[in-house]
């Protein structure tokens, strides 16, 4: 996705929330299945099967888009160094994260926050 930012925490107890949200271009019914990424551990989102999540997101006009989000709350960090989270997409057909049509554009966006244990 290209989605991936570091947090430095202040306190090795504390913990840090993930917030991400796409914007995918998704062509011909394509099913989209999203993660978060500390380092290369995925984080358990709390859904069957573990860190993964799945948007079906299909459209008939290229230039509609889908619109997926993913919160999170690591708390198995433990450290005070330096962490790198990414989200990682997988899609079942034709996608675009952050297409670029003639009436479509898109951003998408990954927040880290520090939260106090």
């Amino acid at each position: 996705s290209g989605l991936t930012a570091s947090i430095t925490p202040t306190a090795s107890s504390n913990h840090v929330f993930v917030f991400a949200q796409l914007t995918v271009q998704p062509h011909n019914h394509a099913t989209l299945m999203f993660r978060a990424l500390r380092g290369s551990t995925v984080l358990d989102v709390g859904v069957s099967g573990g860190g993964t999540q799945t948007l079906t997101a299909g459209t008939q006009a290229s230039s509609m888009g889908a619109y997926p989000g993913i919160q999170v709350l690591d708390t198995g960090i433990a450290t005070t160094s330096s962490q790198t989270y990414k989200i990682q997409v997988l899609c079942s057909a034709d996608c675009r994260i952050n297409g670029r049509d003639t009436d479509y554009r898109g951003c998408s966006v990954l927040a880290l926050m520090e939260v106090s244990a």
